[in-house]
């Protein structure tokens, strides 16, 4: 009689910058932070594994905290300690492990996820910023926020988002729930445009980002 084995389950919490990997889906030959992940467990603890995300990342995009999981076949070794030996190996990719910790099998990235958030920065003055290039749009033109609340307003609810998606990544469906979609001022010349929603299509949030200034410029 067969008797199945004992999945030990861990649950990590990531940041990262995004510049130089191509998305989070781990990739044959393109760097990508799965893959850096991947790389750096087997390093670590001598076996393949594999990590499932909550979501994928489009290039060049950041984290403050993406979930993911993984499975070992058996427990960490005694004496080791796993984030401080994952962050020795990532940090200087621009990869951090702000969490590691044992979960129940029953736990799952990407399923037991309720929502995703994504924060799209733009700096909102005439000069940009040379320190910031890669991590905040630049957008030298007025802004009135009143016009871009009531524009983002329409994107909340159940919407087919096809038009919103750049190709390159098949899906089964471009429909998505959005439950909330706002703009901000953080700062006298940084504006935010927040999103939350059951999931987003491949470049979905920079393509109604976009829109939203376009169509801004024409009021």
């Amino acid at each position: 009689m067969k008797t199945s084995q004992k999945k030990h389950r861990f649950r990590l919490l990531i940041s990262y910058k995004g510049l130089n990997y191509y998305g989070w889906q781990k990739q044959i030959k393109l760097p990508t932070i799965q893959g850096q992940v991947e790389k750096a467990l087997k390093q670590i603890l001598q076996e393949d594994v594999r990590i499932v995300g909550s979501g994928r990342t489009d290039t060049g995009a950041h984290a403050l905290e993406q979930n993911a999981h993984f499975d070992l076949s058996r427990a960490i070794p005694e004496g080791l300690n796993l984030q401080k030996a994952l962050n020795s190996y990532l940090i200087s990719k621009d990869i951090c492990i702000r969490q590691i910790w044992r979960v129940s099998e029953n736990f799952h990235a990407l399923r037991s996820a309720i929502g995703k958030h994504y924060t799209y920065l733009i700096l909102n003055r005439p000069y940009p910023c040379v320190f910031r290039k890669g991590q905040i749009y630049w957008y030298p033109h007025p802004v009135d926020l009143t016009v871009l609340q009531t524009l983002s307003q329409r994107i909340q609810g159940q919407h087919d988002f096809k038009s919103f998606q750049s190709s390159g990544t098949p899906v089964k469906s471009t429909i998505r729930t959005i439950h909330y979609a706002r703009w901000k001022r953080v700062k006298k010349d940084i504006i935010a445009f927040k999103i939350q929603g059951e999931g987003f299509l491949k470049q979905m949030i920079r393509n109604l980002v976009g829109t939203q200034l376009a169509l801004l410029r024409e009021k």
